[in-house]
């Protein structure tokens, strides 16, 4: 630590002299905030846009399926999307949306698109802020199935690397930490049925309209 952080007093030293902790790269660039726009979600799909966008805060999208808030917020509403601001963006995003659903980062999309940044105007999306994931609780909500299934292409790569995770060899790594134990057996069950749920998604998709339209990049 820096010398005279106060943080300092924070710190344990442990009987072998070690401090359990992490190191974090600091990003040069400045963060910017994604503004996506609605409907953006077109990118990701080849079927007709979505009444009610699943990646707003929970709540809103509850209330906003149950009727109880309006979907025209008139003034507060945010500007239709226009295309994506680099060739890559919509790969990008269905890749960050995948990552969320296998560890159950419920809190990404609200609060003005805060956890929705990249490194510069234009530049590479940064998958800030993931303290949410891995929630002790049931192993899927209805929500986040939603916003899987909204997304409807995929980077072949990451589903490749999808289909290849082991939960053993994950949870090997996992248990090597110097920090660990970190997860529980439940939540490593629950990790291997949102894998199967997410593949069976894309499986179904593929059977229904070629490999080549749903692996689209």
């Amino acid at each position: 630590m820096a010398a005279g952080d106060a943080r300092v007093t924070e710190a344990v030293v442990d009987a072998d002299q070690t401090v359990c902790g992490s190191f974090s790269w600091w990003v040069p660039e400045r963060l910017v905030a994604l503004r996506l726009g609605r409907g953006w979600e077109r990118w990701v799909r080849f079927d007709a846009p979505l009444a009610i966008t699943p990646f707003q805060r929970a709540r809103e999208y509850a209330a906003q399926a149950g009727g109880t808030l309006p979907l025209d917020l008139g003034d507060a509403s945010p500007a239709a999307a226009a295309e994506p601001d680099t060739d890559g963006r919509a790969a990008e995003l269905s890749d960050l949306v995948l990552f969320d659903y296998l560890t159950h980062n419920i809190d990404r999309w609200g609060g003005d698109y805060t956890n929705v940044r990249t490194r510069g105007p234009g530049g590479a999306l940064v998958f800030l802020d993931n303290a949410a994931g891995f929630i002790v609780g049931q192993a899927r909500f209805g929500f986040m199935d939603t916003r899987l299934h909204s997304v409807q292409r995929f980077r072949r790569s990451t589903i490749d690397a999808i289909r290849a995770l082991s939960i053993e060899h994950f949870r090997a790594r996992v248990e090597a930490d110097v920090c660990a134990p970190l997860l529980d057996e439940r939540l490593y069950a629950h990790l291997e049925e949102r894998r199967t749920e997410l593949l069976a998604h894309v499986d179904r998709l593929i059977a229904s309209r070629g490999e080549e339209a749903v692996l689209a990049w």
